[in-house]
C-alpha cells in the first residue's frame, strides 16, 4: 500500500505544533510571572507591617521618655508643695516590713516585692536622713509617679480593659501579665534616684551618674539612647533594652536623664506571631549593625556569656548578604543553596538600626499560588 504524503501540509503542521509549544511556554512564563509578581506583593506588605509595628513600638518609647523627661524638669524647679505631706519610700524602707508600702507584696509576673502605689528613692549615703535637699526634691518628684505608672500600665499587651480601675489594673500587672516597660526611672546630677515600681533588687548605693544609661544620654541631650540587649538580674532572666533621654534645665543643659527598661520577650513573641507565615517561611530575624542576632522566630534566646561574663550573641549566619541590606535599607534578594532558591526579605527598624529579616523557600511558596 502506497502512502501519498504533501511536503507543504507536513510543513504546516510542523510550524504549527512549533508556534503551540511556544505559546504554551510563553503562558506558562506569564503565569509563573504573574504568581511570583502576586507573591512578592503579599510577601513585601506582610513584612512592613511587621517591620512597622517594630518601629512603632520602639517610637512610642521615645516619645513618652521625652514627655516624662519635660514634666521631670518643671517638677526639678518647682518648689515644695505647701500643705502636702507626700508618703515617701526609699530602698531603705521597703527593706523593712514595718516601713514598707502597704501595697509592697509578691508579684507572680515579676517574681519578687513590688509596689505599684508608690515610687522609690535612692540617695547618696542613705543610711543618713536626707538632706533638706534631698527631702525637698523626694516632695515634688513623687508627682511624677501618675506619669512613670502610666508609661508601665500603657506598655500591656493585651492593653487592659476600657474603664478598668486601679486595682483591676494592678492585679493584671502583679499576676496576669508582665508589662513590656517593666521599669521606669529618672537620675539626677546631684545623685537621686527615683524608681517605679518599687522595688528592693536595687543596690542601696545605686548612684545613676555612673551608670551608661545615664552617662550617654546626658553626652547626647537631643536624642534618646537605646542600650545594647542585655540580660537582667531577676529570676526570669528576661533579654532587656534600656531607653534613656536626658531632662534638660531651661538653658538646655542635662540635669538628669530619664529611663525605661524594654522587656523584648513581648516583642520577640510579636515577630513570631506578625509578618509572614507558613511553611515557606523558614525564620526571621532581628539583626543588630554588628550582625548580632537579637531574636529570631524560634523564641529562644540566642545569647551567652563568655568568660568575662559579657553577653554574647550569635552572629547572622548569611552574613554576606548584609552589606548589601544595610546599603539600600529594605528590598530583598535571591540565593541558591542546595538547589533551593530562597528569598530573603528585609526591612530596617530605623530607631534601633536593627534589620528585621525574612528567610523564605521561594520555590515553596510559589506553591501556594
Amino acid at each position: 500500500m502506497r502512502v501519498y504524503t504533501n511536503p507543504i501540509g507536513l510543513l504546516l503542521l510542523s510550524f504549527t505544533a512549533l508556534v503551540a509549544v511556544a505559546l504554551y511556554r510563553e503562558m506558562n512564563h506569564r503565569q509563573v510571572a504573574v504568581k511570583k509578581d502576586r507573591a512578592m506583593t503579599e510577601i513585601y506588605a506582610r513584612g512592613l507591617y511587621s517591620c512597622s509595628y517594630f518601629d512603632r513600638q520602639f517610637q512610642d518609647y521615645e516619645y513618652l521618655l521625652s514627655t516624662i523627661a519635660g514634666e521631670a524638669a518643671l517638677l526639678y524647679k518647682a518648689e515644695r508643695i505647701q500643705n502636702i505631706e507626700p508618703h515617701i519610700y526609699t530602698i531603705r524602707d521597703l527593706k523593712n516590713p514595718e516601713t514598707a508600702p502597704p501595697d509592697f507584696a509578691y508579684a507572680p509576673t515579676f517574681k519578687k516585692n513590688i509596689s505599684l502605689d508608690y515610687v522609690t528613692f535612692i540617695y547618696p549615703n542613705i543610711t543618713d536622713t536626707p538632706s533638706p535637699e534631698y527631702r525637698s526634691m523626694m516632695d515634688v518628684l513623687s508627682l511624677l509617679k501618675d506619669s512613670l505608672r502610666a508609661a508601665v500600665v500603657n506598655s500591656l499587651v493585651p492593653p487592659p480593659p476600657k474603664n478598668a480601675d486601679a486595682a483591676t489594673i494592678n492585679h493584671i500587672i502583679r499576676n496576669v501579665t508582665k508589662p513590656t516597660i517593666s521599669s521606669v526611672f529618672a537620675g539626677f546630677s546631684n545623685g537621686l534616684f527615683i524608681l517605679y515600681p518599687s522595688r528592693t533588687d536595687v543596690s542601696p548605693n545605686y548612684d545613676p551618674r555612673k551608670r551608661n544609661w545615664y552617662i550617654n544620654a546626658a553626652a547626647s541631650p537631643r536624642q534618646a539612647i537605646w542600650s545594647k540587649p542585655y540580660v537582667d538580674t531577676g529570676e526570669f532572666k528576661d533579654l532587656v533594652i534600656t531607653c534613656s533621654r536626658a531632662i534638660l534645665d531651661d538653658y538646655n543643659q542635662p540635669i538628669g536623664v530619664t529611663g525605661a527598661d524594654v522587656s523584648l520577650s513581648q516583642l520577640i513573641s510579636t515577630l513570631c506571631e506578625t509578618g509572614n507565615s507558613g511553611k515557606f517561611v523558614k525564620n526571621k530575624f532581628l539583626v543588630d549593625e554588628s550582625g548580632n542576632i537579637i531574636a529570631d522566630s524560634s523564641g529562644k534566646l540566642l545569647a551567652s556569656r563568655n568568660s568575662n561574663d559579657e553577653l554574647e550573641f550569635r552572629h547572622f549566619p548569611y552574613s554576606k548578604f548584609l552589606p548589601k541590606m544595610w546599603e539600600h535599607k529594605n528590598g530583598w534578594l535571591f540565593s541558591e543553596e542546595d538547589g533551593v532558591n530562597y528569598l530573603y526579605f528585609y526591612l530596617e527598624i530605623e530607631s534601633l538600626q536593627w534589620l528585621y529579616i525574612e528567610r523564605i523557600d521561594f520555590d515553596e511558596l510559589l506553591t501556594y499560588y
